[in-house]
């Protein structure tokens, strides 16, 4: 009876670690799919200049000026409260 309370015990565990891996997981896909967005959202509500631009044209002087790569720029930090 002793054996098959561990085993109930430890599946239930693995499933625990299974659901939250899940949960990771898809908050990081998430987060990082939305994360272009929320930059130049960001941007546009902390910066007088961007703030005048509209999301387009805020959208493409960061592209032109910063690069692809910053709109991106904090999102490990934000992965990283998820942990």
């Amino acid at each position: 009876m002793k054996e098959k309370k561990q085993i109930i015990y430890y599946e239930n565990i693995r499933r625990w670690c299974i659901d939250i891996s899940a949960g990771l997981i898809s908050s990081i896909i998430s987060k990082t799919i939305v994360a272009p967005v929320e930059r130049v959202k960001l941007l546009m509500q902390t910066s007088s200049h961007y703030g005048k631009l509209g999301l387009i044209k805020c959208s493409k002087e960061i592209y032109s000026t910063q690069g692809f790569y910053s709109f991106w720029k904090g999102n490990v930090a934000n992965i990283l409260r998820y942990f």
